[in-house]
């Protein structure tokens, strides 16, 4: 008896996390459908490597310059890396290609297009993104995480509603309750940074909640992600607040943390943001004010108008107002009750199932 070769299907993705957790998703998706996964990527793919789904990661080449030879460093490199892309699409004949941002997923795309195979995008953030901006012309659909993209208006035809798929063990925690902390309760804070932390949390928060009442800093526990460089003068910033502090590098329990979170303070990238909606928690949100197209500010605020987060930009963001909204929080439950409900209205479980539709759907 002849054995069934799985269809192989290609996801392309930049490296950082954003990219990442959605491709994640997917590709345990697709496996449990019977495709072969292979993900396409730089030399950050070793976080795929021993993902649940993925059975080859291929590393393409990118190459880096400075001044006024990085353009055409990084032209050569988008070059090769598009030649070695024709090359594995050649041998492994995939069914389908599809892209989720960042410039290392350019390669794959577009030799997937010159090679006739059915192709796809999937936009995490309220802005298309640069990289996706220069494929969506070339491929057959566009898969977007929110209801209005910025610079995707044009390609309303190609358009298919999908959400940001997040990890499992998040969406295991969607159907518990979001329990609010009653005067004199504990109050959780958990403050993330995104995969590298943030700076501005580690000097603005201690200051904020070691000037806070007597009786406040007693209710605070707190869970706060710090990078390394600054995990020390953190430490310290809270010593003698009589604050229980949890200060971390990097949060491996994400799904426990934000069960049992009663407020997030943290950025505003595409995978902190399904996460919060998925898990129906009520956040405080600080756009990173640097990212690309400065996309975190129209993530967040995106949550801010449906009434589901405090948006506050970080040249706002002082000691002062920090411990504003953290006092309105604790000292009224109904805020924080009535956020987490119309953040759980926004959550999207079904995302990485929707994808796998679409991708399906070119097939």
């Amino acid at each position: 008896m002849t054995k069934t070769t799985p269809k192989t299907i290609i996801l392309s993705s930049g490296g950082t996390g954003g990219h990442v957790f959605p491709a994640l998703s997917l590709a345990e998706e697709l496996h449990g459908r019977g495709y072969e996964v292979v993900i396409m990527t730089d030399h950050r793919g070793k976080v795929f490597q021993s993902a649940t789904g993925v059975s080859k990661v291929i590393a393409l080449p990118t190459w880096k310059g400075r001044g006024r030879l990085e353009p055409i460093v990084l032209g050569l490199g988008l070059v090769v890396s598009f030649l070695l892309a024709l090359v594995y699409m050649i041998r492994l004949r995939p069914k389908a290609v599809l892209g989720f941002g960042g410039y290392p997923s350019l390669p794959a795309v577009l030799s997937g297009y010159v090679m006739r195979i059915p192709t796809a995008l999937h936009e995490q953030n309220a802005i298309l993104g640069r990289a996706n901006r220069l494929m969506v012309r070339f491929v057959t659909r566009l898969g977007l995480a929110y209801k209005s993209v910025k610079f995707a208006e044009s390609f309303q035809d190609k358009v298919v509603p999908t959400g940001n798929p997040v990890r499992k063990s998040i969406i295991a925690i969607r159907d518990i309750p979001y329990h609010p902390s009653k005067a004199e309760e504990p109050f959780r804070l958990l403050v993330i940074g995104g995969s590298q932390g943030a700076r501005v949390f580690s000097s603005i928060i201690p200051q904020a909640l070691c000037d806070l009442p007597a009786d406040m800093r007693e209710r605070l526990v707190v869970h706060q992600q710090c990078r390394k460089e600054f995990l020390d003068a953190t430490i310290a910033a809270y010593h003698q607040s009589g604050i229980s502090v949890d200060i971390r590098l990097f949060f491996e329990d994400m799904d426990s943390q934000l069960r049992d979170a009663h407020l997030v303070i943290g950025r505003a990238g595409a995978s902190t943001v399904a996460e919060l909606s998925v898990s129906g928690r009520p956040a405080l949100l600080v756009p990173f004010p640097f990212a690309m197209d400065n996309h975190q500010q129209a993530n967040a605020m995106s949550l801010a108008e449906d009434g589901a987060a405090w948006v506050v930009l970080e040249r706002d963001f002082t000691p002062l107002k920090a411990q504003e909204l953290l006092l309105k929080a604790m000292k009224d439950d109904k805020i924080l009750r009535t956020m987490a409900q119309k953040m759980h209205g926004l959550g999207q479980p079904d995302a990485a199932a929707k994808l796998a539709q679409m991708v399906e759907g070119l097939l």
